[in-house]
């Protein structure tokens, strides 16, 4: 929440919480945002940490293909045609690309739908709901949608763009392979 922009409201949020509470923190990393908050709203907590070094989920099968810039678009396609996937999470830089490549998708025949932070928030949660409900079975998002989103058996996630780094990566393919289920 803190990295999609949601800082104030989650800030207005704890202010009206009573006094007396239990807070539960759940963090998949503890960058200094959520570390600052962590120490406003938590009294003498108990961190948890499971195996720091664990850079993925062994349940999710990792590939690389090795393509032209400008060939990975049919690749990208031949894959969602071929591949048993079913519901596919791919993941751009930009929010221009996310509009731009799930632009291109539909154009090819595939029921493809954005997610990114330049849509508004009733556009968001109708991207989603389309997604979940398999209506548009693809989704192309930014990193937006790396943390704090469940999408129950999700059978692949491709990264189209590259991630920033390490944590952004491990963020994205998260979304599938969850509760011991596979992913791609």
């Amino acid at each position: 929440l803190l990295d999609a922009g949601f800082h104030e409201e989650l800030t207005v949020l704890l202010e009206a919480l009573p006094p007396q509470r239990q807070n539960l923190l759940f963090s998949a990393t503890l960058p200094q945002k959520v570390l600052n908050l962590s120490a406003r709203v938590l009294n003498e907590p108990t961190v948890l940490r499971i195996d720091e070094q664990q850079t993925s989920v062994a349940t999710i099968e990792q590939r690389a293909y090795q393509v032209d810039r400008e060939k990975r678009r049919l690749l990208l396609q031949h894959l969602l045609k071929t591949e048993p996937w079913g519901q596919t999470l791919i993941f751009v830089a930009t929010q221009r690309g996310a509009t731009h490549l799930a632009k291109k998708l539909r154009v090819a025949g595939f029921l493809a739908t954005e997610l990114h932070g330049g849509l508004d928030q009733p556009d968001r949660i109708l991207s989603l709901k389309r997604f979940r409900s398999g209506k548009a079975p693809i989704m192309v998002a930014t990193d937006i949608a790396a943390r704090g989103i469940d999408i129950p058996l999700l059978g692949a996630v491709v990264n189209f763009d590259l991630p920033r780094s390490p944590v952004d990566y491990v963020h994205r393919i998260g979304r599938t392979g969850r509760a011991g289920e596979s992913g791609i």
